[in-house]
């Protein structure tokens, strides 16, 4: 999987997430005019919404395999702090720009108290915004990575890679049935919380830092594409992957969707103008995550849902989305062009 094709995929994900946000309970479903049902007999809008809830898996995935090349290219050298301050940066111009305009609205909310402040600062809390959740765990991760990434490079037998397989399954499974069995002391303790939300998003990172070890997509592909009618096949199993995802409730099984999902998506080609959105769409991928709940949930609900129509919301939430994250890319830059930071000749 080359770079234009992670990139494609950051951007249909998160034209996934927002989808998915939007649209991915009852009670917002409701507030909508809903003509058209899925056969179960549940509005098409809620159905869709559960394909797009393995957006935040694929970008797990992209990642592990992100950092894997990096590490293969760069000699081991990571940069994991450029990396993670980069992104802190883009994260804090969204508090900077939005938290004040929380505090205009709901004064009761935003700011909060001084501690609640600076645990969201630092991204330990994400009371301000609760999709920022994976934000932390992602961090730990990246700072992981280089050792994540050589405990992978160290195995040479299918028995190994099973072993890894099998821990990793069985601590992303083994912390999701505690906190259903123990949800009082999970929230009465946040660091278990954390650890819980870690080991989930470890389980994408690590399939995404194995498949890049073990070549896994470009011999998926080169199946997929040795025989009679294979770009039929793939779009029918594209299909039947997404009409069974819609039939089936538990977020649990998100990650086994996702590596379905982009191991078809990786075996077929685009027409350039969809690849060419996407990865537009890719390159405001993380800005666009920061910012679109502020409008669709926190700051502007009842003007979004007053649109009534599903596409109508959608389609505004993703231009607000997109405009927002042209600002945030504003801000960033600002210093290189005012001269308080040189760039490089």
């Amino acid at each position: 999987m080359d770079k234009d094709v992670s990139l494609q995929l950051k951007g249909l994900a998160i034209l996934m997430m927002l989808f998915l946000h939007l649209f991915n309970q009852v009670n917002l479903v409701q507030l909508c005019d809903v003509s058209v049902y899925f056969w179960n007999g549940k509005p098409l809008a809620l159905a869709l919404s559960r394909v797009c809830s393995f957006c935040v898996p694929i970008y797990l995935f992209l990642s592990g395999y992100g950092l894997s090349w990096v590490y293969e290219h760069q000699g081991g050298v990571m940069n994991s702090m450029k990396r993670i301050g980069k992104l802190y940066i883009n994260y804090w111009l969204v508090i900077a720009l939005f938290i004040p305009l929380g505090a205009y609205l709901f004064p009761d909310k935003y700011p909060g108290e001084l501690k609640d402040f600076l645990l969201n600062v630092v991204a330990w809390y994400h009371t301000y915004n609760y999709e920022w959740w994976f934000l932390f765990p992602y961090i730990l991760l990246v700072l992981c990575s280089s050792l994540l990434i050589r405990l992978v490079q160290g195995i040479h037998s299918r028995r190994g890679v099973w072993l890894l397989v099998i821990v990793c399954t069985a601590l992303y499974f083994g912390f999701y049935a505690a906190q259903k069995q123990w949800k009082d002391v999970f929230n009465e303790y946040y660091v278990l919380q954390q650890l819980r939300q870690f080991f989930y998003c470890l389980y994408s990172f690590m399939f995404g830092i194995l498949f890049y070890r073990f070549k896994i997509l470009q011999r998926c592909k080169n199946t997929l594409q040795s025989g009679k009618n294979t770009r039929f096949l793939v779009y029918v199993s594209m299909l039947a992957l997404c009409i069974l995802r819609m039939m089936l409730g538990p977020s649990i099984i998100n990650p086994f969707f996702m590596l379905g999902f982009i191991i078809l998506f990786n075996s077929f080609s685009l027409f350039p103008c969809m690849r060419s959105f996407l990865m537009f769409m890719g390159g405001h991928s993380t800005n666009m995550w920061l910012v679109h709940t502020f409008f669709a949930y926190y700051f502007f609900k009842d003007f979004m849902y007053a649109l009534k129509y599903p596409l109508l919301i959608y389609v505004v939430l993703l231009l607000l989305s997109l405009a927002s994250s042209y600002v945030i890319r504003f801000c960033y830059r600002l210093p290189h062009w005012v001269g308080i930071v040189k760039t490089n000749p």
